[in-house]
């Protein structure tokens, strides 16, 4: 009788140390839905359970994942890691990139070197530079980033990111729009010198603007 007993009594004790392994170890692959059917019932949780994300097995109470807050989250941080880079990144692009240039002009005779930019294979050059080698004053309204240049009866007025100008108070077309480059306005060279009345010839060899 003593010997039946504690057979019992092992049996008992061998069913309680596995019964955690079968709840949570058991084979099977899982569906798109993230679970697998248990016919068997290894699981304890039925004939069907979810291993959504790789976490154990569990139900889906009212059609919801208990684990789902935590998966939540770590997709909102993904995403708003995602939108800020992307955010960063268009920013960045937005940006333009000019190449930078010196213009060599020979002005009635006097060699003077110009700082610009190029922008779409147009060379721009500073502005007050080029005045100051062709004697034009400049009044600048900072409000309205517009430049009234002045030399003898002559006037014209430039805006920066505006294609056209008033030459004599009457419109100009510009092949390019004054553009503001750090704290300087660079703008077509060619412009300028004509609306002063003098000509421009560019020599390609020693690549040297000429004006008379």
């Amino acid at each position: 009788m003593k010997n039946i007993f504690i057979q019992k009594a092992a049996i008992i004790l061998l069913s309680v140390s596995i019964l955690p392994v079968t709840l949570f170890a058991h084979s099977g692959r899982t569906d798109a839905n993230g679970g697998h059917r248990d016919n068997k019932n290894k699981s304890g949780l039925g004939g069907y359970h979810y291993h959504c994300g790789g976490y154990p097995a569990h139900l889906h109470n009212n059609g919801v994942c208990p684990y789902s807050s935590t998966s939540s989250s770590t997709t909102t941080s993904s995403r708003t890691s995602s939108t800020s880079k992307s955010s960063t990144s268009n920013q960045k692009a937005a940006m333009p990139a000019y190449q930078e240039t010196t213009a060599q002009f020979d002005i009635d005779g006097t060699y003077v070197e110009i700082d610009g930019i190029i922008d779409n294979g147009m060379t721009l050059v500073e502005m007050r530079p080029l005045c100051d080698a062709l004697g034009i004053d400049i009044e600048w309204n900072s409000q309205t980033s517009t430049a009234t240049c002045t030399k003898g009866s002559t006037v014209f007025t430039l805006t920066v990111g505006t294609k056209s100008a008033k030459l004599n108070g009457n419109p100009i077309a510009l092949d390019r729009s004054p553009k503001l480059v750090g704290n300087k306005t660079v703008l077509p060279a060619r412009f300028v010198i004509e609306a002063i009345g003098k000509t421009v010839n560019y020599d390609s060899v020693t690549k040297v603007i000429h004006v008379n």
